[in-house]
């Protein structure tokens, strides 16, 4: 499939953004907002048009396929606005998921009509070659920005009970399940799986998104995206990348092994106690192994950390190795995918088995988090993360989903403590009391 793109630079700064998300949450416009980990670009993407395929659940394969060009190359477009926009966006649920909870994020597979991206704090309309109203957007995106240069977000919304509280519900219950998980390890069922906790919150009303932003963009090494389908929102900051793919090399990272950042002690000395965690080793490991096997299927040269290194976030350390995978198809993709997807850094170790318990012991529908999120981009490129540190809001309620890795070592207290962290971080970007 082909599709094409016209470009054009604009007036204004990475503040704009602020203000289109505003104004696409009080229209019901449907939109992707995106920050880059490396904070090398960010971008804004609506006005969908799905894409059906006849086997719609062979997305990376879709994408694989898609020729993207930019035209109209005007002179002071950067080279690399290529590789920092979406062609077709890719929305891949953890599970098939049927309940109400995720039924308003039915699309899957999406073409922007309309992506504004800034390289930077440049800005650049870009839109899918097919409509004739490129001057005349380029005017209401113009229109946008001075009217809302007044604009005063809402107040952020509160939760009926103590954001704390809320994070603590159903302790036992959860600490139960993790000594469940470890007997099921111990008796040589599984060697690892993921359990992860999904705490609702009745708040009073709708996240002023503008400042949810504006929060997320402090969070270092994240991938910072809000989704919004038919009215509800899917958002976080999440560290993780499943793959990315330019030009026949693969690149991923194993990211397990987690600790609290803490301001009373420095970086270096929390990260020396993470990577001195026989427990978090072993997490850590698990996963290094199965993304190492799976690419050496499709590789002849795959390099790898032989040390893990440590990424820091605002709030947490993580151990994490990097994999680089050279001379890959790209016909191969769809297949990498389906193996390599989900790892057991969100998982579990064997996946089918772990799934199988996350099955009994969840009790919900994971949805998008801890699922994939991708494009392919007019360069050729690919590139799908992990939604994590994350939460859905959708009629009043906030739903925020947290998890921990499940090992031989693991103590249930210390791994709920994860998950209120972990949680308690996303909470922070929408509530004031935290």
């Amino acid at each position: 499939m082909n599709i094409f793109f016209k470009a054009a630079p604009i007036e204004g700064t990475t503040n704009a953004f602020g203000k289109l998300i505003d104004y696409f949450s009080e229209n019901n416009i449907d939109y992707f907002y995106y920050r880059c980990n490396r904070d090398s670009y960010s971008f804004i993407a609506y006005q969908f048009e799905e894409y059906i395929d006849a086997d719609t659940r062979n997305y990376v394969d879709v994408l694989a396929n898609i020729k993207a060009s930019l035209q109209d190359y005007l002179t002071g477009l950067p080279r690399d606005i290529l590789s920092s926009f979406p062609a077709m966006l890719s929305f891949i649920p953890f599970d098939d998921t049927k309940s109400e909870s995720w039924s308003d994020f039915s699309k899957h597979l999406v073409i922007p009509k309309t992506i504004i991206v800034s390289i930077r704090d440049m800005l650049f309309l870009i839109e899918r070659i097919g409509s004739d109203n490129f001057p005349s957007e380029a005017e209401n995106i113009k229109a946008i920005f001075i009217d809302n240069l007044a604009h005063k977000c809402s107040k952020m919304p509160r939760s009926e009970n103590l954001v704390s509280d809320n994070l603590q519900h159903r302790k036992q219950e959860s600490i139960n399940n993790i000594g469940l998980a470890i007997e099921q390890i111990l008796n040589g069922q599984i060697e690892k799986v993921v359990l992860a906790r999904k705490i609702d919150l009745k708040i009073s009303g709708e996240p002023a998104w503008s400042v949810v932003k504006q929060e997320m963009d402090n969070y270092i090494n994240s991938h910072r995206f809000i989704i919004r389908q038919n009215g509800s929102t899917f958002f976080g900051t999440s560290p993780e990348i499943l793959f990315s793919y330019r030009s026949g090399k693969i690149f991923s990272e194993a990211l397990a092994g987690t600790i609290e950042r803490s301001l009373a002690n420095s970086d270096d000395m929390q990260a020396a106690v993470l990577g001195n965690s026989k427990k978090d080793g072993v997490e850590q490991s698990i996963v290094v192994e199965h993304i190492i096997s799976v690419l050496s299927k499709y590789s002849d040269s795959v390099v790898y950390d032989k040390q893990a290194r440590i990424r820091v976030t605002n709030k947490l350390l993580h151990l994490r190795t990097r994999i680089l995978a050279r001379h890959v198809n790209k016909k191969q993709l769809g297949a990498i995918f389906a193996e390599l997807f989900p790892t057991p850094a969100v998982c579990g170790q064997p996946k089918e088995k772990a799934r199988e318990l996350l099955r009994q012991l969840e009790e919900y529908e994971r949805g998008l988090y801890s699922g994939a999120i991708g494009w392919t981009s007019p360069d050729g490129g690919m590139l799908y993360f992990v939604p994590l540190r994350c939460a859905l809001y959708k009629a009043k309620t906030l739903s925020i989903f947290a998890g921990s890795g499940i090992v031989a070592d693991s103590e249930p207290n210390t791994e709920f403590t994860e998950t209120v962290v972990k949680a308690g971080s996303v909470a922070a970007l929408v509530f004031d009391e935290n």
